[in-house]
Order: C-alpha cells, then sequence, then structure tokens
C-alpha cells in the first residue's frame, strides 16, 4: 500500500493471504522483478521474499480484500520441498524447489539473491 513500509506490508499480506498475524518480519532472502498483464492491466512487479519459520497452522484467505485475488486461489496447503521438487506445478519463483533447498542447507545470503521469473 501507499507508504507502508517493506515490514508493515509484509505483516498485512501474510494476515490477508494465510490468516497468519505476525510480529517480525524475518530475514529477507530473495528479491524477484516481473512485468505481466492482468485482467488487459499490465503490471510491473517487484518482491522482496523473506524467510519465517512459523509454527503449524491451517492457511486460509478469508482476510484478503481483493476478490479478484481470492477468485483465482483454488487450494492452499503445506507442501514438503520433496513433492516442490517432484511437482509438475507451476511455482513462482519457477525454481522454487532449488531455492528453498539452498535455504534449508546453506547460510542465508546476506543479501537478498535474484530468484528470476
Amino acid at each position: 500500500e501507499e507508504g507502508e513500509s517493506n515490514a508493515a506490508a509484509l505483516q498485512r499480506e501474510v494476515w490477508e493471504e494465510t490468516g497468519l498475524k505476525i510480529r517480525t518480519p524475518g530475514t529477507p532472502v530473495w528479491r524477484r522483478s516481473h512485468s505481466f498483464v492482468f485482467r488487459q492491466e499490465d503490471i510491473e512487479q517487484h518482491e522482496l521474499y523473506y524467510l519465517l519459520r512459523v509454527p503449524h497452522f491451517v492457511p486460509h484467505g478469508t482476510n484478503n480484500p481483493a476478490q479478484n485475488e481470492v477468485e483465482l486461489i483454488e487450494d492452499m496447503r503445506w507442501w514438503p520441498l520433496a513433492e516442490i521438487q517432484a511437482s509438475d506445478e507451476i511455482f513462482v519463483p519457477r525454481k522454487l524447489g532449488l531455492h528453498l533447498a539452498q535455504l534449508l542447507h546453506q547460510p542465508l545470503p546476506a543479501e537478498p539473491i535474484e530468484v528470476g521469473v
């Protein structure tokens, strides 16, 4: 939202899209820029991904005020890393399984790394 800090945006987005309230934003680990057309509108999106370790919870999107986003979500669930790596699903970023494995098995990057499309 206009004038919102990255930390405030993260807290709001996580609550709206998963129902989880977080206190601290965690560590920024990835970044990605992407241009696309959504419903006949040109979108230029700049993303910053954070690593957050949270207890297991059942995600839900009932707090999301953006009905056009809600209509696009078919399902929410937790994915084990091995399932992501073996899946034919399209993830964003595209090499999500590789990037997650690096986060789990290597030191965190000092600065967010570019993860492409």
